[in-house]
């Protein structure tokens, strides 16, 4: 399973329910269930389908990344932004710690083992 990270506070936005879309300057093929990974701590926080991924224009990412955020490109008005679109979000319960070696991916490889130990655990809050 693949661990998409996003920062605060949009990954509580997400897992509170009040978002269900993550916009991003760039795309990504994958689809299907993902863990949602919080680079602050480096832990799994949740999980969700990313079922579509759609362009929308620099005013709509800034809707999201405002002005002052260091993720608001202000000289990239041209560029075409992402919305990552989710759905059955959950959180995990606990936040599950997770290796993350290399600090500026956006994805990350989460291994089978961590996965089948949430299982037998029964983790999940529903």
């Amino acid at each position: 399973m693949y661990g998409l990270v996003i920062g605060q506070p949009h990954l509580d936005h997400i897992l509170n329910g009040w978002m269900s879309y993550h916009r991003r300057p760039s795309s990504t093929s994958k689809r299907g269930r993902i863990a949602l990974v919080d680079p602050a701590d480096n832990t799994i926080k949740g999980f969700a389908d990313l079922r579509d991924v759609v362009p929308v224009t620099y005013r709509d990412y800034l809707d999201q990344h405002n002005e002052h955020s260091p993720n608001a490109d202000p000289w990239a008005g041209h560029r075409t932004y992402y919305e990552f679109r989710f759905e059955n979000i959950e959180r995990a319960r606990p936040a599950l710690p997770i290796d993350r070696r290399d600090l500026e991916t956006v994805w990350v490889d989460i291994p089978d083992y961590i996965l089948s130990s949430m299982r037998q655990k029964s983790l999940f809050d529903f």
